[in-house]
């Protein structure tokens, strides 16, 4: 069934789209290119935030750190909520761009590349497992975790995913906009 509904959901999408469904409740999983690995825009900000609370939770970095005439934690604040690049770029450059590649690999994201050179590409299918993890708490430490769904679920733009829901369904979600590149990845809490 979540395959099917799939396969209707991407029958309106571009072909080269990349959609991946996970029910969280039950596991089941379905997809659409789920693998490809596209330009991520905005979404390689999840796995910036992803390196940064890391580091928050192996203390080689504080919330409270400097960066961007801001600190640490208000400019994950500004990256996720409003998608403010100045600070994916600056939080980027703090955990080192490149540097979190083998990391990323390591932890299963094999289609995600993070580079300084606005040539950043993920796949829906990534995207997926980190926010999968993410719902299952064991992405980071709880406060980061938690604190990563809270920016998630505070996010300001809400013209894609959250426009078909019912009022009231919470969403946790990141948007993406580049050229001809629009994302959303999210999750619903049904």
């Amino acid at each position: 069934q979540l395959q099917s509904l799939t396969n209707s959901l991407a029958a309106s999408i571009p072909a080269t789209s990349g959609l991946s469904i996970i029910d969280l409740t039950s596991g089941a999983t379905a997809g659409h290119n789920a693998d490809q690995q596209l330009v991520s825009a905005s979404l390689y900000k999840l796995f910036v935030a992803l390196a940064v609370y890391k580091a928050i939770d192996t203390g080689t970095l504080s919330a409270s750190t400097p960066v961007a005439d801001s600190t640490v934690e208000q400019c994950l604040n500004k990256m996720i909520t409003v998608s403010d690049n100045e600070c994916g770029v600056a939080l980027g450059s703090l955990v080192g761009w490149e540097k979190q590649n083998s990391d990323l690999a390591a932890e299963g994201f094999s289609h995600t590349k993070l580079a300084q050179t606005a040539a950043e590409y993920t796949s829906a299918g990534d995207v997926a497992k980190l926010l999968q993890r993410l719902y299952a708490g064991t992405l980071l430490s709880p406060n980061s975790n938690n604190q990563f769904l809270a920016l998630l679920k505070a996010q300001k733009i809400n013209n894609r995913l959250p426009m078909g829901l019912p009022s009231g369904v919470t969403i946790a979600h990141k948007t993406g906009d580049l050229d001809n590149s629009v994302h959303d990845a999210g999750i619903v809490y049904a």
